[in-house]
């Protein structure tokens, strides 16, 4: 092989001339089809949901950011928080021994009723 030849071959298999360019797919599609495709997703969806809810699955719950310490009146915000939870702790402890006072006197009530019905 000669220099002449080498380029008479390099010119014949240039991939520039040798390749046809080809384009990209158009992602141009029919109405109808698109609108199809968005119903069985709206399906799919609606059924994915429906078998999680017989499952008992319930949606992750998105982690509390907390008080950014920038903040001023980070402490006040604090101890106003633990102040509303020691109330509302209060309040169902009280609703917790009515309860229980309450069914405590239920009880002694059923219990007498039957009593006076055997004797």
């Amino acid at each position: 092989w000669n220099a002449c030849a080498f380029a008479a071959a390099a010119l014949c298999f240039c991939p520039a001339v040798a390749m046809k360019i080809k384009g990209h797919k158009s992602k141009k599609q029919k109405t109808s089809l698109k609108y199809n495709i968005q119903k069985r997703v709206r399906e799919h969806k609606r059924r994915v949901k429906k078998e999680a809810k017989k499952l008992g699955l319930k949606k992750k719950v998105r982690k509390d950011p907390g008080i950014p310490n920038s903040l001023p009146w980070k402490a006040d915000l604090l101890a106003d928080i633990e102040r509303k939870k020691a109330k509302r702790d209060e309040e169902i402890a009280e609703k917790r021994a009515q309860a229980k006072s309450k069914a405590k006197q239920d009880r002694e009530e059923q219990t007498k009723k039957e009593r006076s019905k055997k004797a």
